[in-house]
């Protein structure tokens, strides 16, 4: 990433994509705190729906069919969770995702309650001590 973004920008760039816990300078963790801007800084489900619709727009203009464009951006988007260590919001985005997908693969259309008290199992069963964090329960609320 500093190759890529350069030796000012890579800090920025990695706490938004990889790692809140990135190389970012107090300084600039101060201004963002002060601008009440710090969430931005934390991989949220909105960021990995944000790199699904993207994995699944490309896949589709490189014409895969849908079904293949769903499975292939939910697999992808699946890697990068793992990557990220798998923090509850982005999981409960990435089961969201899945379960979408399969239900769009299947033409079936999904209850979207059935579809958040699923993701939330599935979240509970993947990381048990995610019910005692505040994140994921802010995560399903802002859902």
């Amino acid at each position: 990433m500093r190759g890529l973004f350069g030796p000012r920008r890579w800090p920025i760039a990695a706490a938004l994509t990889i790692s809140p816990d990135a190389a970012l300078p107090e300084g600039q963790r101060a201004e963002f705190r002060r601008s009440g801007l710090m969430h931005i800084l934390s991989i949220s489900g909105f960021h990995v729906g944000i790199l699904a619709a993207a994995l699944i727009l490309l896949l589709r203009l490189c014409r895969l069919s849908p079904s293949a464009s769903y499975i292939a951006g939910t697999l992808l988007v699946a890697l990068y969770v793992a990557l990220l260590g798998a923090p509850a919001p982005a999981l409960r985005s990435a089961a969201l995702l899945a379960l979408w997908s399969w239900a769009r693969v299947r033409q079936r259309p999904p209850l979207p309650a059935a579809l958040l008290a699923a993701t939330a199992l599935a979240v509970v069963v993947l990381d048990s001590w995610a019910i005692l964090e505040p994140g994921p329960w802010l995560s399903f609320a802002g859902v």
